[in-house]
C-alpha cells in the first residue's frame, strides 16, 4: 500500500526509559485522502499505532473503542498496518534526529507542575513525588464555588404578582 508521512507529533518523549507517545499525520495518494491523530506509541523497541476512534461504553458496561475508520477488506487492512509499521517508525526516528532538543518544549500535564514555578517536582531518582501528584489532582478536582474571594448569595424570594380582587 503507498502511504506518504507528512508530520509527527510528539506528545511525550523520555529518551532513558524508551517511552514516546505522538500522533501522526498521513496521506493515502492512491485515494487522495489525509489521515491526522494516527496515535504512536513506542515502548523500548515495540511500537504501537491506532486509527483515530472513539471510546466509550457499551450495553454490558464494559469499555470499548470505536474506530473511525473500518477497511472492508481484511487483506487491506493488514498490507496497511504492516506498511505503517514498516516505514512508521523510520519517518519518526528521522523527524525526532532533525528536531533535537524538542523534550523541554513538550507540555507536562497539570496534575505533574508546581503552581508556583510550572516546574515539575521530581525526587532526585526522578520520579515524581505521589504526595504533590495527589494533590495537585486533588486541587483540580475541588468544586469551583469554593474559590476564595467568592461569596455565594441565596436569591430572594419571589414576591407574588399584584392581583385585583374579584368583587
Amino acid at each position: 500500500m503507498n502511504i506518504e508521512f507528512l508530520e509527527f507529533y510528539p506528545q511525550q518523549i523520555n529518551a532513558e526509559r524508551g517511552l514516546l507517545n505522538g500522533t501522526l499525520r498521513i496521506r493515502l495518494p492512491d485515494i487522495r485522502i489525509q489521515i491526522l491523530g494516527i496515535f504512536v506509541s513506542k515502548s523500548k523497541k515495540k511500537w504501537y499505532f491506532a486509527l483515530p476512534g472513539r471510546k466509550g461504553i457499551d450495553e454490558t458496561g464494559e469499555d470499548v473503542r470505536y474506530s473511525a475508520i473500518i477497511f472492508e477488506d481484511e487483506d487491506e487492512r493488514n498490507a496497511f498496518y504492516s506498511t505503517l509499521k514498516e516505514k512508521g517508525p523510520v519517518f519518526i526516528e528521522q523527524f525526532l534526529e532533525k528536531n533535537q532538543g524538542l523534550e523541554k518544549d513538550l507540555i507536562k500535564s497539570p496534575a505533574m507542575r508546581d503552581n508556583a514555578s510550572g516546574k515539575v517536582k521530581a525526587l532526585s531518582d526522578g520520579k515524581i513525588e505521589t504526595a504533590t501528584r495527589k494533590k495537585a489532582i486533588i486541587e483540580k478536582m475541588k468544586p469551583r464555588h469554593n474559590l476564595p474571594g467568592k461569596t455565594w448569595v441565596d436569591v430572594p424570594p419571589r414576591k407574588s404578582a399584584f392581583r385585583k380582587k374579584a368583587s
